[in-house]
């Protein structure tokens, strides 16, 4: 961290990549593997928009609807089930501020289970790159 940078709002996202084809969206950890999923995506033409939320109360839930607006297509990456966690409070959110979701938006989560001891068997619950990658190519046809 730079502390000479200037200090950013909390609750305020960044569109860490540009993209036009599909806006990918995660925080702290699926964030960054997101980035590496676009750039995988890309090799294949695929342009995604990768937003990192920074923070989840409060939820940036404009910067998400505005950059869904200009992909047409959007897929969420939670570490964590999808029972209960933060993509489906985004999804609901965006449901009620009259967004445009596009085709189907998909949610790449751990599965619905208590996380794993094992750090082999947590490493095979968490979302990973090809995951992420599968869900993209699911829902918009690239790669």
């Amino acid at each position: 961290v730079d502390p000479a940078a200037p200090a950013e709002a909390i609750g305020s996202a960044r569109i860490r990549r540009a993209g036009t084809d599909v806006t990918i969206v995660g925080t702290q950890l699926m964030a960054a593997r997101a980035l590496a999923a676009a750039d995988e995506l890309a090799g294949g033409g695929a342009e995604a928009e990768v937003v990192d939320l920074r923070s989840l109360a409060p939820m940036d839930v404009a910067t998400v609807v505005e950059s869904t607006g200009r992909t047409g297509r959007l897929v969420l990456v939670q570490e964590g089930p999808l029972s209960g966690g933060w993509a489906s409070t985004l999804l609901a959110r965006m449901v009620v501020a009259g967004a445009d979701l596009g085709p189907h938006p998909a949610v790449v989560t751990s599965d619905d289970v208590p996380v794993p001891y094992a750090a082999s068997l947590e490493s095979a619950w968490l979302p990973d790159v090809e995951r992420i990658v599968a869900a993209v190519t699911r829902l918009a046809g690239v790669r």
